[in-house]
């Protein structure tokens, strides 16, 4: 019988932003921007999305239990360049 998992209570659906990375030993990471500390890894983008999204619900119940979701969304992102020191 396979396992299943008590789906947290929905209240709708949220977009979040998700910086990828390159990991250094292979595959990929990712970090959810709306959710400081808020991250996961894959060896693949499919396997990283959804281990990402997992992560993702996780953070939120914790949220929730905590201090109750408060919907804090980017407004927009960019990229910038700077020089880095040598």
């Amino acid at each position: 019988m396979p396992l299943s998992r008590k789906q947290p209570e929905s209240h709708g659906l949220e977009t979040f932003t998700v910086a990828i990375h390159e990991a250094e030993e292979g595959g990929y990471w990712g970090e959810v921007i709306e959710l400081p500390g808020c991250a996961s890894q894959g060896e693949t983008l499919d396997e990283l999305m959804d281990n990402i999204s997992d992560a993702i619900i996780a953070c939120l119940e914790v949220h929730v239990e905590d201090e109750g979701w408060h919907g804090r969304q980017a407004i927009s992102t960019m990229t910038v360049r700077v020089p880095v020191p040598s």
